[in-house]
């Protein structure tokens, strides 16, 4: 199933499928990238032509505080397939002024800012404060509620808490198709039923290509097809057989490739039923 090594019969065979894919015209879209950090803004025209050699022709880049977000904004106004989600991240949480919630409503009103995000609860680092994180995520799902957006969820380690915040939040849009995603999706069994019940998709990032991705690889079975979606969240969890590079949109081929092959169907079909998945949450084309 893995592709461990750049080179090899089963890494060209995947490469040819690729090729195909592209001059038939199909594509993937990257719903989670940070294009507008450092590692790769310096380098965006070179990081963005190689994705379209990997069919990879819409980025969705996420902002994780007041001044990434805007900078986030800033890139994609300057491209065509560049879209936009603004939000702080739980890390980032302790930063947030009452001041900056107005700079954020700004931000929404640009048509290419699709979604609030990303937002959540980390409890990993454990360098800010959980009820700092909690006030911070509650406050970004009213704007969302606000603003008729779907958000992107941050969750490590946090499972039960983030679904108890966003059960109460979201009560009243339990039963929409659109809630959001929860990205790089890391929770078990019961998380799936909790997000398909409550209208959120579930995107999966470069680990689940990993050897030892087990039980994430196990959770694939359990997700129907259109509640799904994939990310790179580069530059971070580069995907076999990249792993230990800085990550880049053109690698979240290598997540569909492992997707596909857990789901028994081909490139170009989960192709279609990811772009199916991303018109519907967005409203967009």
């Amino acid at each position: 199933m893995y592709l461990k090594k750049h080179k090899g019969d089963r890494y060209n065979s995947f490469i040819e499928e690729l090729d195909k894919l592209n001059e038939e015209g199909f594509f993937f879209t990257d719903t989670h990238t940070h294009l507008h950090f450092e590692q790769l803004v310096s380098n965006i025209d070179d990081i963005s032509e190689k994705a379209e050699k990997n069919a990879v022709k819409r980025f969705l880049t996420v902002g994780i505080n007041k001044q990434d977000s805007s900078l986030a904004v800033n890139l994609a106004n300057n491209y065509k397939n560049i879209y936009v989600s603004v939000g702080v991240h739980p890390q980032e949480a302790k930063y947030l002024q009452i001041s900056d919630m107005k700079s954020f409503e700004e931000m929404l009103e640009n048509k290419k800012v699709l979604a609030i995000g990303e937002i959540g609860l980390d409890l990993y680092r454990g360098d800010t404060a959980l009820d700092k994180q909690e006030k911070v995520f509650l406050q970004f799902l009213d704007l969302a509620e606000k603003y008729n957006k779907p958000v992107i969820v941050h969750n490590r380690d946090a499972s039960e808490r983030c679904m108890q915040i966003m059960e109460a939040s979201l009560s009243h849009r339990a039963h929409r198709e659109n809630n959001g995603i929860l990205h790089c999706f890391n929770g078990d069994r019961s998380m799936i039923k909790w997000a398909l019940d409550r209208g959120f998709y579930m995107s999966f990032a470069g680990n689940i290509t990993y050897p030892n991705a087990v039980d994430l690889q196990e959770c694939i079975k359990y997700i129907p097809n259109d509640r799904l979606l994939i990310e790179t969240d580069a530059p971070y969890l580069a995907p076999m057989p990249f792993r230990g590079r800085i990550n880049e949109p053109a690698y979240v081929v290598f997540t569909a490739y492992t997707i596909a092959m857990l789901k028994d169907i081909c490139l170009a079909e989960l192709s279609n039923i990811l772009e199916e998945n991303f018109q519907k949450l967005f409203n967009i084309k």
